[in-house]
C-alpha cells in the first residue's frame, strides 16, 4: 500500500543520557516502524556532540543513547494505523516535518514505557534534524534545523525510592507492546486525549519534578485520573478500585486499600494546607511543607510510586477499561460505565 509523503525526508535524533545502560540494548532496537533506541557511537555521536555544544544545555548533557525518528517511515506507520482505526489523516504541507517536530514527545513515550518496566534515570534537552539520503544515511553537513525544548527534562525519582526494581532487565517485547499501547497519546499528526492521557501528563510531571511534594501531588492526580468518577467518598472509591484492580486475593486487596487510603490522608494535608508537623523534632519520615524545605515521608512516596506504576501497567492493558475510556461518549456516560465496571468486578 502506498502513502503520500509525510513532510521532508528528515531523520531526527534526541540525545539521551541514560543511567542504566547495563540493561539497555547493546546497539540498536527498532521499537516500531521508523522509531529506534540506539547507543551513540561513531559518526552519529560526533555529529550530535557538535550540535549539543552549540546549545550548551545547563545540565551539561553527556548523551550515551539516542531516540531516532525517521519521518517518512514513522509518518506512514501512523497513517496505516489511522486507516485501521477508520480515521482520516489530516493533510500536511510538504515543507513541514510534523513527525520530526514531535521527536521530543516520541522520546517521552519511549522513556515512560521504559519506566513502566525498570528504573531508569534520564536527561534530555533537544532534538536535532538531519536531511535523509537515499542510501539510508543522513547528511550531517546539511542540518535542516534544531528543535529546541524550552526546558531540560531530568528524572531520577524511581531509582531513589524504588530500588527493588533496579535488578530487572529490559524485555524487548514488553517494551514494544507498551509503546504500541502508549502511541495513541504521543504520536504526531493526530492523537487521543482522555483520562489516561491526562494521567500520563501528570506522571511525566512527577518524574521531572524537583520537590517531593510536587512528585507526590502529581502521582496522586495520576491515580485520580485513572480511577475517579465523582468527588463523593473520593478516598474510599479510589482505594477500593485500586484494590480491585491490583489485589489478587482478599488479603492483598485489603493491604492495597489501606495503602491507598493512607496516601490520600497525606494528599489531603497538602491540598488543604495542613502540611505542618507537630512540635518537636522531625526527619525524612516527617511530613512538612514550607518555602525552605518540603518533605513527603519516603515510605509514602514509595507506596504512591509503586501503586501508580502498577495501575498504569494494568489499566493500559485492560481492554474492557480502555474501550470505555476511548469510546468517545460523553464524560457522564463514560463515568457511569466505569462505575459499573468496577462494581461488577468488586462483586464478582
Amino acid at each position: 500500500m502506498n502513502y503520500e509523503k509525510v513532510g521532508p525526508h528528515c531523520i531526527s535524533f534526541v540525545p539521551l543520557e541514560l543511567f542504566s545502560t547495563a540493561r539497555l540494548p547493546a546497539r540498536s532496537w527498532e521499537l516500531m516502524p521508523g522509531l529506534w533506541l540506539q547507543r551513540l557511537a561513531g559518526r552519529r555521536e560526533k555529529d550530535l556532540a557538535s550540535a549539543e555544544a552549540g546549545i550548551k544545555p545547563v545540565s551539561g548533557l553527556r548523551p550515551n543513547y539516542t531516540v531516532k525518528v525517521a519521518s517518512i517511515a514513522y509518518g506512514n506507520h501512523i497513517k496505516s494505523q489511522l486507516i485501521r482505526e477508520g480515521k482520516d489523516a489530516p493533510a500536511i504541507p510538504d515543507d513541514i516535518d510534523t513527525v520530526g517536530h514531535d521527536a521530543i514527545n516520541l522520546t517521552k513515550m519511549v522513556l515512560v514505557s521504559l519506566l513502566l518496566q525498570v528504573n531508569c534515570r534520564f536527561a534530555l534537552a533537544n532534538a536535532h534534524n538531519f536531511e535523509g539520503q537515499a542510501s539510508g544515511n543522513y547528511n550531517s553537513h546539511n542540518n535542516t534545523g534544531i528543535i529546541p525544548n524550552p526546558k531540560e527534562e531530568i528524572a531520577s525519582i524511581l531509582p531513589s525510592f524504588l530500588p527493588s526494581r533496579s535488578s530487572k532487565y529490559i524485555n524487548k517485547k514488553f517494551l514494544c507492546d507498551t509503546i504500541a499501547l502508549m502511541e495513541q497519546y504521543y504520536r504526531p499528526i493526530t492523537w487521543e486525549i482522555d483520562r489516561v492521557a491526562m494521567g500520563l501528563s501528570y506522571f511525566w510531571s512527577a518524574l521531572t519534578a524537583r520537590g517531593s511534594n510536587q512528585v507526590f501531588t502529581n502521582i496522586v492526580i495520576l491515580i485520580e485520573c485513572l480511577l475517579s468518577t465523582q468527588s463523593a467518598e473520593l478516598t474510599h472509591r479510589i482505594s477500593e478500585r485500586a484494590a480491585t484492580i491490583l489485589g489478587k486475593d482478599g488479603k492483598r486487596r485489603k493491604d492495597i486499600y489501606k495503602e491507598v487510603h493512607s496516601i490520600y490522608t497525606q494528599r489531603s494535608k497538602i491540598v488543604h494546607g495542613r502540611g505542618v508537623p507537630k512540635k518537636g523534632r522531625f526527619n525524612w519520615e516527617t511530613f512538612v511543607v514550607s518555602p525552605k524545605l518540603s518533605i513527603v515521608p519516603q515510605e509514602t512516596l514509595k507506596k504512591a510510586l509503586r501503586i501508580s506504576l502498577e495501575l498504569l501497567n494494568s489499566l493500559i492493558r485492560d481492554e474492557e477499561y480502555m474501550s470505555i475510556v476511548r469510546s468517545g461518549k460523553s464524560t457522564d456516560n463514560i463515568d457511569k460505565q466505569i462505575d459499573d465496571l468496577f462494581l461488577d468486578r468488586l462483586l464478582a
